[in-house]
């Protein structure tokens, strides 16, 4: 969970709320949270009416991180 509180920080400029389990993000146009146990990740992004144009691109950037931190191909 550090490594992507990190990335958050660090390449998103995101402010980080994190609770046993759940990390909680906001940015410029963009808030969400990922939840994390033994068994499962989830995670939720909305996006604000200026970022909107870019879901695509942040989906694919999402799908790439995933696949980087948690070894998924």
């Amino acid at each position: 969970m550090s490594a992507l509180i990190e990335y958050l920080c660090t390449t998103l400029n995101a402010t980080v709320e994190r609770s046993e389990g759940r990390v909680a993000f906001k940015g410029v146009g963009y808030k969400g949270h990922v939840t994390l146990d033994a068994v499962s990740v989830e995670g939720d992004v909305r996006l604000g009416m200026i970022m909107k144009p870019l879901k695509g691109a942040i989906s694919r950037e999402i799908g790439k991180v995933l696949d980087q931190y948690l070894g998924v191909h």
